[in-house]
């Protein structure tokens, strides 16, 4: 199976997506012992270009902004790119668009949550930004706060002294 989730993770890497899900739908086993899986890409792929096209289709539409946003954002929690970042750009597009859209703040909270830009203000910055959304939604920002207290992202080491 290895060598044939390889070919998976190529397709993907591709854009041929509709050959990849064909590849994984004829599967004989599900063990995959790379990481990122190769489920995991096609489904972060066809839920980004669902994102895109739909964007594409309709780019004033906030929810269209928002799940553009997710797709964006999706992503191993331990890899650092970047991506928060981007995400944010739509997210706050789509509050500029529909005013106290408890959602586009949603998504705001959960890209400082993963780590927008490593500063040692961004606690601050979060507990801001769950304030604004509390106040929208509540059961939102309950999410968000049990989210927050179980996230483990970006590079998790401890230091090492090189010279024993």
């Amino acid at each position: 199976m290895g060598g044939r989730f390889a070919l998976g993770r190529m397709l993907v890497k591709q854009g041929r997506l509709s050959e990849a899900r064909e590849l994984w739908e004829s599967r004989t086993s599900d063990e995959d012992r790379t990481f990122p899986q190769f489920i995991e890409l096609l489904k972060r792929a066809e839920n980004l270009k669902r994102a895109t096209d739909a964007l594409a289709k309709n780019p004033k539409d906030p929810d269209a902004l928002i799940d553009m946003g997710l797709a964006v954002m999706d992503g191993d929690s331990w890899v650092v790119d970047g991506r928060q970042k981007r995400a944010l750009v739509y997210f706050r597009k789509a509050l500029e668009l529909r005013p106290n859209y408890a959602r586009a703040q949603y998504g705001i909270c959960k890209a400082f949550i993963q780590g927008v830009d490593g500063s040692k203000d961004e606690k601050k910055t979060v507990d801001h930004e769950l304030a604004k959304l509390r106040q929208l939604d509540t059961k939102l920002a309950d999410e968000l706060e049990e989210y927050r207290k179980k996230y483990l992202g970006g590079l998790i080491a401890s230091p090492v002294t090189l010279d024993r």
